[in-house]
């Protein structure tokens, strides 16, 4: 990379994201982010889709997927594991799942 190339702002990459899930909010959809990077992703999503789709009920979940990973043995408890706050039924919701970054899918494939 240059010095005279930008790197992507944050901000603009969110209002991508927003526009690309807008197509897939139906009136059950919940956005439920991946502790840390994913909880922040989520949170700023949520009302960029609320404003996009007021007739959905988006709720939002925060989850912590350490306990379940399964390099758990390996890694053990993390000092910044947090609990999981999901304020709603998941049962028959439609669940967008997001986190900031996808390696092995170790994380996804746990939560």
């Amino acid at each position: 990379m240059t010095i005279n190339q930008q790197l992507p702002q944050a901000e603009d990459l969110l209002t991508i994201l927003a526009d690309k899930l807008a197509a897939h909010i139906k009136p059950n959809t919940a956005i439920v982010g991946i502790h840390s990077g994913g909880a922040w992703i989520a949170e700023r999503l949520l009302p960029q889709l609320q404003q996009t789709h007021p007739e959905a009920d988006l709720q939002l979940g925060i989850l912590d997927s350490s306990f379940y990973r399964d390099d758990y043995n390996q890694r053990g408890l993390h000092a910044d594991t947090r609990p999981s706050q999901i304020p709603f039924d998941v049962e028959n919701r439609h669940i967008i799942l997001l986190d900031d970054v996808f390696y092995t899918g170790r994380t996804i494939r746990a939560a």
